[in-house]
């Protein structure tokens, strides 16, 4: 799989990149998982990170039943994910001792490596869960990264661009909603971005929670896109110049 090689994907926009429209009963309340994907190299996508609670990981020993969230690397010591992701479900945030990153990754069962130590938490000072706007984090890591940094994207989103996701976790959902089956391995989905305000134009019910800022992230018919796992996670696009950037 080459992710240079977007075809028009036949999708729609089920999700926010960071704020997830969809939701699962008893999923970890801020996780979003990769839905209606397909199996991932690693070398693919490698500027994707895992980000491990530290404190499962003392209790399970386990990298998949610790991963909760992504996360893109876009420095030397610099991770980007989403704000919710460093705090509790009720806000409370989390300290840098909370989390581990987890890097060069294609399936949690055999990681090439220990994840990382974070340093640093920086979390957008006007984020709000309330309105999911300014679902941005930074986490600086307590050394340098072992895998290559992605270069942000400086044009502002338009309707239907195609975009590439990437993350770990659930492959399946039951008719409520609930996750049946998670991922071991990297899973990836072609999507369309949506700007912000165009989605919430599309879908009344999130107008007051989508401005321009935002984008939404998923194809039209639904059953493909990011869904509680990997919030924080990547959405890559392909530029005019054949360059792979983070949306």
């Amino acid at each position: 799989m080459n992710i240079k090689s977007f075809t028009k994907p036949s999708y729609l926009a089920i999700g926010l990149a960071g704020a997830i429209i969809c939701s699962f009963g008893n999923a970890r309340a801020n996780d979003t998982r990769i839905i209606g994907g397909f199996d991932v190299n690693i070398e693919e996508v490698p500027s994707t990170v895992a980000l491990i609670d530290a404190n499962i990981l003392d209790a399970s020993a386990s990298l998949f039943q610790s991963q909760f969230c992504g996360g893109t690397i876009i420095g030397d010591r610099w991770v980007l994910t989403a704000a919710h992701c460093v705090e509790s479900p009720d806000g409370v945030p989390s300290t840098a001792q909370d989390i581990l990153v987890l890097m060069g990754t294609t399936d949690l069962r055999n990681p090439v490596a220990d994840p990382v130590p974070v340093q640093r938490i920086i979390q957008h000072e006007e984020w709000s869960r309330r309105t999911t706007k300014n679902d941005i984090a930074l986490l600086e890591l307590a050394q340098r990264a072992t895998q290559p940094a992605i270069a942000m994207d400086t044009r502002t989103p338009q309707l239907q661009d195609d975009a590439f996701i990437a993350g770990w976790g659930t492959i399946s959902i039951d008719a409520e909603g609930n996750p049946t089956a998670y991922a071991t391995t990297l899973q990836g989905v072609y999507v369309e971005l949506t700007p912000g305000d165009v989605c919430g134009s599309l879908y009344p019910v999130y107008a007051d929670s989508l401005d321009g800022t935002q984008v939404c992230v998923g194809v039209p018919e639904g059953g493909k896109g990011a869904c509680f796992g990997d919030s924080g996670g990547p959405a890559y696009r392909v530029t005019d110049q054949n360059t792979i950037v983070l949306s």
